[in-house]
C-alpha cells in the first residue's frame, strides 16, 4: 500500500495516472475506505505539476463526486481528511508547487462533497438529527480556538458560514454558539470577527426558533389531550346514560300495568256484590282499569259501572214472610166470598 501511495508522487505521468485510477477503483468498490488516501487524491487533482495529465485530472474529477455521494460513510471519510489537507495546503513551503493551489477552492470542494443532502435516498428523519456538517463545524471551531494564530484561519471562518448546520439539533447548536463567543473574544482580524457575528447571530435566530417551535408543539400536545379527555367524558356520560335506561325494569303485558302499581286507587275501580236472582247469594265483584303499555300522568277514564246493592239474609225473609202472609190473607178471603155466594 506504502509503495503504491509512493507512485502518485512519481515523475512520470503514466505511472501516476495508473496508480491514482487503481485506487479509485478501489475505494469505489468499498475495498478501500482511508482518509489519507483521498487527502493524496485532492492534493494530486489539484497539483500544477499534473496540468497537462488530462487523463489523470479526468479521472480524479469523476471519481470524487461518485465517491462522495454514494453513502454517508464516505462522506465521514471526506470530513476527517478536510483538516490534514487544508494543513498541508496553509503550511506548504514557497518553494512547493502546493503553495500555489487556491485553499479556498478546496475547502469549497470538500464542503459540498460533505454535504448531506447531496446523497441519494435521503432519509430527512435520521439525517436532520446530526450531518456530517455539523460535526465538521465543531471540529472547525476546536481547530480555530487551538491555534487563532494560524495563517488558515481566516479561510476556516468562511468555511463555517458555508456550512449547512441542521436547525433541529439543539446539543449542536448551543455548544457551536458557546464555541463562537470564545473564537470571538481571542480573533483579532475584523473581516474575521464580522464573518463570525454573522454565523453567530444565524445560529442564535435557529435557536430560538427551534425553542419556539416546540413550545407550540407542547401547547398542541396539551390542547389534543384535553380534546381526548373531553371526548372521554362525554362518551362515559352516553355510557352511564344508556346504562340507567337498560336498568328501568319494563312493564310485562300480562301484570299490571304501570299505573296500577303507581296509582292503586285507580286500578280497582269499584267493589261491589252482586246478587245472584236464582240463589240470592252475594257476589263479589271486582272492576280492574283497562291495561296500558305507556305509563303517564294523565288521568285513566273509568267506565260507569252499574252498582248492586248488598242484601243482607235477614231482611230478605222478612220480605219473603209478609208476602207470604198477605197471599195466604186474599186467598181466604177470597174462599170466603166463594162460600157466602154458595
Amino acid at each position: 500500500m506504502s509503495i503504491l501511495i509512493r507512485i502518485l508522487e512519481n515523475e512520470h505521468s503514466e505511472l501516476r495516472t495508473v496508480a491514482a485510477e487503481g485506487f479509485c477503483k478501489l475505494m469505489l468498490s468499498g475495498r478501500v475506505i482511508s482518509s489519507k488516501l483521498i487527502s493524496r487524491l485532492l492534493l494530486l487533482w489539484y497539483n500544477p505539476t499534473t496540468e497537462e495529465d488530462h487523463h489523470l485530472r479526468h479521472c480524479l474529477g469523476t471519481f470524487l463526486p461518485m465517491f462522495a455521494f454514494v453513502t454517508r460513510r464516505n462522506q465521514e471519510c471526506l470530513e476527517d481528511a478536510f483538516l490534514p489537507t487544508l494543513e498541508t495546503l496553509f503550511n506548504a513551503p514557497i518553494t512547493s508547487p502546493l503553495a500555489k493551489i487556491n485553499d479556498s477552492n478546496v475547502a469549497d470542494l470538500l464542503i459540498q462533497l460533505t454535504d448531506h443532502r447531496n446523497l441519494p435516498n435521503l432519509d430527512h428523519e435520521n439525517l436532520q438529527e446530526s450531518s456530517i456538517h455539523d460535526s465538521l463545524g465543531l471540529k472547525i471551531c476546536n481547530h480555530i480556538l487551538s491555534n487563532p494564530d494560524s495563517p488558515g484561519c481566516r479561510v476556516l471562518i468562511r468555511s463555517l458560514n458555508k456550512l449547512h448546520i441542521t436547525n433541529t439539533n439543539q446539543a449542536t447548536l448551543k455548544d457551536m454558539y458557546t464555541l463562537l463567543q470564545q473564537i470571538l473574544e481571542v480573533i483579532e482580524d475584523r473581516v474575521s470577527k464580522k464573518t463570525l457575528e454573522k454565523l453567530k447571530a444565524s445560529i442564535n435566530e435557529m435557536i430560538n426558533d427551534e425553542n419556539m417551535a416546540t413550545v407550540e408543539k407542547d401547547e398542541e400536545q396539551i390542547d389534543v389531550d384535553h380534546t381526548n379527555v373531553e371526548k372521554s367524558s362525554d362518551k362515559f356520560d352516553q355510557q352511564m346514560s344508556s346504562q340507567d335506561v337498560m336498568d328501568v325494569p319494563l312493564v310485562d303485558d300480562n301484570l299490571t300495568s304501570l299505573n296500577e302499581t303507581i296509582c292503586p286507587e285507580d286500578s280497582i275501580s269499584s267493589k261491589t256484590m252482586e246478587v245472584d236472582d236464582e240463589n240470592k247469594d252475594p257476589v263479589l265483584v271486582v272492576k280492574r282499569s283497562s291495561r296500558r303499555k305507556k305509563s303517564t300522568k294523565q288521568s285513566v277514564k273509568k267506565k260507569a259501572i252499574p252498582v248492586c246493592h248488598l242484601y243482607s239474609d235477614s231482611e230478605s225473609d222478612g220480605e219473603d214472610l209478609s208476602r207470604l202472609k198477605l197471599s195466604r190473607k186474599v186467598t181466604a178471603l177470597s174462599e170466603l166470598n166463594l162460600s157466602d155466594s154458595e
